[in-house]
């Protein structure tokens, strides 16, 4: 077996298990904001105006979860959470 011949089968090899493996469709579940205010105020309504857009260009549902408490350091926490 010539060098060159032997290198191709190696490498078709090694390419042959990344060929079948594939990448997730991302994101593989719902979007969730969490704004931490209460439901009704400008943040509220400007998050649920990009969650829509966002809705429409990932094709994914989003959820806006309204955490409030503490002046937002609750719904901040709960966000490093998620």
């Amino acid at each position: 077996m010539k060098r060159r011949e032997f290198i191709a089968l190696i490498s078709g090899a090694v390419a042959f298990p990344l060929d079948k493996a594939r990448a997730q469709a991302y994101p593989s579940r719902a979007v969730t904001f969490v704004v931490p205010f209460a439901p009704g105020g400008p943040t509220d309504t400007i998050a649920r105006i990009v969650a829509e857009g966002m809705r429409s260009s990932l094709g994914q549902p989003t959820v806006v979860e309204n955490v409030t408490g503490a002046g937002g350091s609750v719904g901040t926490r709960k966000s490093r959470a998620c």
